[in-house]
């Protein structure tokens, strides 16, 4: 039995929509993601609620992808916490 466990998008996920792929999944959380499109993932709950004909159907696959899983986004990300994290140290002194 699969647990529904599942908080975030799995790398699966990630890699469907960058490089253009269907995908196939029992993640419920899927379908509440920004990119969830049903053309393209297919959510099931058991083995035998697969579609293999939409598994087999070759379709044109495109997310509109903008960008926002890049690395880069991650690194201005860490930064932007660095300095909110030194922002609030101040903030702490000064009414100290």
């Amino acid at each position: 039995m699969l647990l529904d466990v599942q908080t975030a998008p799995t790398q699966r996920y990630y890699e469907a929509v960058c490089y253009n792929k269907k995908l196939l999944t029992n993640n419920k959380k899927a379908i509440s993601l920004p990119f969830y499109n049903p053309d393209y993932i297919h959510v099931f709950e058991k083995p035998e609620d697969i579609d293999w004909d939409w598994v087999k159907e070759r379709i044109p696959v495109d997310y509109h992808y903008d960008g926002r899983f890049s690395p880069t986004h991650l690194i201005d990300r860490i930064i932007e916490l660095e300095e909110e994290k030194e922002s609030r140290q101040n903030a702490e002194k000064e009414i100290s």
